[in-house]
């Protein structure tokens, strides 16, 4: 089973109802969630080689990371200029769910406003506390 599909089934952000990821991406040692416009969710601490082989799939299985830049969340207002805010995830909590060909990847990550990088003249946003987000994506396998 080593072909698959990839998608997402929502997204939240800051408690806010986002809906499905517009795309769901993954590229060496890192996972592309495009949620919506120029905003992109990127993981670093999680990859597909953290599933169980297919003969000891059973349940759920959790990971928990801390530490600096486990990913890092961005939006865009205008390519030429680059990013405007980018927000580096500090907390991240993966759970992970065999259901036949398909595996369930809960994600919820935080990051602290104090170290996120933003451009002043585009971003209207808070400065200080949380940003936090959760979603899922499938993946579903087939021959």
């Amino acid at each position: 089973m080593h072909k698959f599909n990839l998608h997402s089934k929502g997204f939240l952000v800051n408690n806010l109802h986002i809906g499905e990821a517009e795309s769901v991406t993954e590229s060496p040692g890192a996972i592309d969630i495009k949620l919506r416009g120029h905003e992109h969710i990127i993981i670093y601490a999680f990859s597909r080689s953290m599933f169980a082989p297919s003969f000891m799939r059973q349940g759920v299985e959790n990971f928990e990371f801390s530490g600096p830049r486990l990913g890092l969340y961005h939006d865009t207002a205008d390519m030429r200029e680059g990013p405007f805010i980018n927000h580096f995830l500090q907390h991240l909590s993966v759970d992970i769910a065999y259901q036949g060909s398909q595996v369930l990847v809960a994600f919820n990550g935080e990051a602290d406003l104090l170290h996120s990088s933003i451009d002043k003249y585009w971003y209207k946003g808070k400065k200080e506390g949380i940003w936090s987000f959760s979603g899922e994506v499938v993946y579903e396998y087939f021959e």
